[in-house]
């Protein structure tokens, strides 16, 4: 992830990131993440990371559906 980082790209695609982080670690580095990358697509279970998406998507039975957490 650093090599790819460094190169500044637009655009960076995660999958499952942080499944063996704590969720202050979790925050810390996606408030980094932030800020070094324009668009980010994360894959996780964690619904954690809902707090900072700015949309979030669901696979259901094969189909994506837009995704409006209940506050």
């Amino acid at each position: 992830m650093g090599r790819a980082l460094a190169t500044r790209p637009s655009v960076v695609i995660l999958d499952e990131p942080t499944s063996s982080l704590d969720g202050a670690r979790e925050a810390r580095i996606f408030a980094r993440l932030r800020q070094r990358v324009p668009t980010l697509v994360v894959m996780t279970h964690h619904h954690s990371l809902l707090k900072v998406a700015d949309r979030a998507y669901r696979v259901e039975h094969g189909t994506v559906r837009e995704f409006v957490p209940l506050s």
